[in-house]
């Protein structure tokens, strides 16, 4: 539907029950308020027969929300008719309440897959929607209860809360971007009169005389047209499929830290002012409030760790193999040998190697079949080393395996290990492929100093010897079926 003749309708609409409500009287008042309320029925119900509604069950359960309320009025209207005055029952208090419910999870449900991908927005929500009650309460309707009944309280209470949930669902919606300019308006103007028209029907209920003033009435219709306005439109509200994390940012604590103080705050403004009789709404609100600050900082503070660590990984790994990558492994060579100059640590062995195969794998095969020749060496010689050992990719086709213990049997060790590792051929998926690798060495003893640099070069050096010397006795690298080793000076 074009927008302008949406922005016609409602501005029409609006218009025409002012004056219902204006000249009507309460009972002209009740009919308007029932009328506007059928509107987002009549549009919802059409946008699902169509198959244009936003999501199937959050259109539901908005529906039955709008539903219970139109059911709200009616009873309230046919009371009013019949006794010459309000209607106060259970019934009264329970189809509003439910009716707000029911919006508030539509709400849930549309949102839900951001929810799902950034649970701290539903703890979001529930901050502000606590926060928005409660200074609502504190400010304005618990500032003279005496005229209102506790279960009339308890029932404004509730509804308070239920309209400041969708408050934060819409600003929610909001700051993820799922509404369009055009939804917005009239979604914040829907909460802004919900919101508006439940203050002030609370303050005029518990006031003396009992008479409530007709734009009151006027805020509800208003709503109700504007949310009808949203249904007209469903293309206007996108289902966002997932959100990125709320991170611990200076502004986010700034909200949490207003959000903890703002309770305390309004108890001290009520103490300063002689002020009584808050007291336990205040400290009911803040025993509510500050678990779900505490709850949202702890989560914000693992989505920190867990970014943290993330990038240590990006920082630290390989991204073809997952393998330590060259300045990590140098790292880690320096840790160790700082051990081993320090008599902590019986000795170190390096082995480099380099794969005799792998040229002729990615050229034959392609760069696609390479990559995995070199995740499957990767895998297969992590699979072989001691979870203390560490290895790492050098570069290209270069491996580099760190073994701390003592230096001969170490690097005995590394070499039964690359011998396992290499043995049986490799499915590519494409191909089938047998790798074979020339290995170089150098050692630290204990209590010897030398720097990583050093130690990686000298083991470099070494496998370059035993590469140029296979291929000048056999001429063909990747014919080479054994690795060997040669020692190399530690520095």
């Amino acid at each position: 539907m074009d927008p302008r003749v949406v922005h016609v309708g409602v501005g029409a609409g609006v218009t025409a029950l002012a004056l219902v409500c204006a000249l009507g009287g309460a009972v002209g008042q009740g009919l308007a308020v029932l009328i506007a309320s059928i509107v987002p029925v009549a549009t919802f119900t059409a946008q699902r027969r169509t198959g244009r509604s936003l999501h199937s069950d959050a259109w539901s359960l908005l529906l039955g929300g709008f539903v219970l309320l139109v059911v709200h009025n009616a009873v309230s209207l046919a009371a009013y008719t019949a006794s010459g005055g309000p209607y106060r029952g259970l019934w009264y208090g329970a189809t509003l309440a439910l009716g707000y419910a029911l919006l508030a999870a539509g709400g849930l449900v549309a949102t839900a897959p951001m929810l799902r991908s950034d649970p701290g927005a539903a703890i979001d929500t529930a901050i502000v929607a606590l926060a928005a009650a409660g200074l609502v309460w504190v400010t304005s309707l618990g500032r003279d209860t005496s005229g209102a009944s506790t279960g009339s309280q308890v029932r404004q209470a509730v509804v308070l809360v239920l309209v400041c949930a969708i408050v934060g669902l819409v600003a929610r919606a909001a700051t993820m971007r799922m509404v369009s300019s055009y939804a917005l308006g009239y979604l914040v103007l829907a909460v802004s009169a919900t919101l508006l028209g439940t203050v002030s029907s609370a303050l005029s209920e518990w006031a003396e005389p009992h008479q409530r003033p007709w734009w009151v009435a006027l805020t509800w219709c208003t709503a109700s047209l504007a949310v009808a306005a949203v249904g007209a439109r469903p293309a206007s509200v996108q289902v966002v499929s997932r959100a990125t994390p709320g991170r611990l940012s200076a502004r986010r604590l700034t909200f949490l830290g207003g959000a903890l103080a703002l309770f305390p705050a309004m108890a001290t403004l009520e103490h300063l002012r002689g002020a009584h009789g808050q007291e336990t709404v205040v400290n009911l609100a803040a025993l509510v409030l500050v678990p779900l600050v505490v709850a949202r900082i702890a989560l914000l503070a693992r989505l920190h760790a867990a970014a943290v660590h993330q990038l240590t990984v990006l920082a630290t790994r390989d991204d073809l193999t997952g393998l330590l990558n060259r300045r990590a492994l140098s790292a880690h060579v320096t840790t160790v040998l700082e051990r081993v100059a320090g008599r902590t640590s019986p000795g170190l062995a390096v082995l480099f190697l380099d794969l005799d195969d792998f040229k002729v794998v990615n050229d034959r095969y392609g760069h696609h079949v390479g990559d995995r020749f070199l995740a499957e060496v990767a895998r297969r010689l992590s699979a072989q080393v001691r979870s203390a050992d560490a290895v790492g990719r050098f570069g290209g086709d270069e491996f580099v395996l760190v073994l701390e213990g003592e230096p001969h049997a170490a690097r005995s060790a590394g070499l039964v290990a690359v011998e396992r590792a290499l043995a049986q051929p490799m499915d590519l998926g494409e191909v089938v492929a047998s790798s074979h690798a020339s290995v170089g060495s150098a050692v630290a003893r204990t209590g010897e100093r030398t720097t990583a640099e050093r130690l990686l070069s000298a083991a470099d050096a070494s496998m370059y010897r035993v590469k140029r010397a296979r291929q000048g006795a056999d001429g063909a690298a990747e014919n080479v079926a054994d690795a060997d080793v040669a020692d190399a000076p530690s520095g």
